[in-house]
């Protein structure tokens, strides 16, 4: 009796599925692929484009733009613009910088070859120094701060 029960219930199973097409493979694997890709992507703090400036004792005339991109799928590059005063001449540069992740690296190769970690939040951007604290420097301070340059830290909002 239980082996009539045993094949009776084999049989239900069998029939009632119905076998996988093609299609329905790929379409779950490139599911599988785009949930684990997601999971591999911290969250975004926006996509697209803002701009900032994070040393505002520099600022002025001739101080380079910058902007930083995040793109849907996580990959960040970061762009300046600078026009020489003296000239008129512009120097652009792209910069990809991988990934989005908790620490970006940039490194600007137009402009002297500087490297410049950075932070980025939904609407404010940091300048690391190499063991990932916010970085604090007398470049950064604004007008309005004549103190110390540990209360200056490179930050800057993040504007359309």
């Amino acid at each position: 009796m239980k082996t009539i029960l045993f094949l009776v219930m084999s049989s239900a199973l069998l029939f009632s599925c119905k076998p996988s097409t093609g299609q329905e493979k790929k379409a779950a694997a490139q599911k599988r692929s785009a949930k684990a890709t997601e999971q591999l992507i911290p969250q975004l703090p926006f996509v697209g484009e803002r701009q900032f400036e994070t040393r505002h004792a520099v600022s002025g005339t001739g101080t380079p733009h910058k902007s930083v991109v995040i793109r849907k799928n996580g990959d960040v590059y970061f762009y300046f613009e600078q026009q020489n005063q003296a000239d008129g001449t512009i120097t652009k540069g792209q910069y990809y910088a991988g990934k989005f992740g908790p620490r970006m690296k940039c490194v600007f190769k137009e402009w002297d070859n500087e490297v410049v970690y950075y932070e980025i939040t939904r609407d404010i951007i940091y300048e690391l120094d190499e063991h990932n604290h916010h970085r604090h420097h007398e470049e950064c301070c604004r007008l309005s701060n004549e103190g110390p340059e540990d209360q200056c830290p490179c930050a800057g909002e993040l504007y359309q």
